[in-house]
């Protein structure tokens, strides 16, 4: 997760790691660098499409504790960039190159690692340790 600037040129300001709990889909950043101020939260994930927090972005205090929940309302991410699936708000996948779009160049990578039946790789994008091209979004 990386924290930028709310105004051009957004620059950035802090970034934290951590591993996201697949039953409950939370996940805890520490930041630990930055004046209070209005932020964008700004979610990477391994074959994801970067995804930025709604327009506006979200008030950050030093020391505090906020929640913020992409998965419950696409409103949630700056342009509505998040995917329905069942009753939960995903993040797109397909984007192996980190190129910022997913196109072909990614998908020839997911049919070339799926036709050589590998497993548990950047080109599995459901998560599901199986590289098909049927997966198209990361929850």
């Amino acid at each position: 997760m990386y924290l930028r600037n709310i105004n051009s040129p957004y620059n950035l300001v802090d970034s934290a790691i951590s591993i996201l709990d697949s039953n409950s889909l939370l996940s805890n950043f520490a930041f630990r660098y930055l004046p209070d101020s209005n932020y964008y939260l700004v979610m990477k994930y391994i074959n994801s499409l970067e995804t930025w927090s709604r327009a506006g972005g979200e008030i950050i205090n030093l020391g505090s504790t906020i929640y913020y929940d992409f998965t419950n309302s696409s409103s949630k991410a700056y342009g509505n960039n998040l995917v329905l699936k069942g009753s939960t708000y995903c993040l797109y996948s397909g984007d192996i190159d980190k190129s910022g779009f997913i196109d072909i160049s990614d998908m020839s990578k997911v049919y070339n690692d799926g036709t050589n039946f590998k497993g548990d790789v950047i080109t599995d994008l459901n998560g599901d340790r199986f590289v098909d091209i049927d997966g198209s979004c990361y929850c």
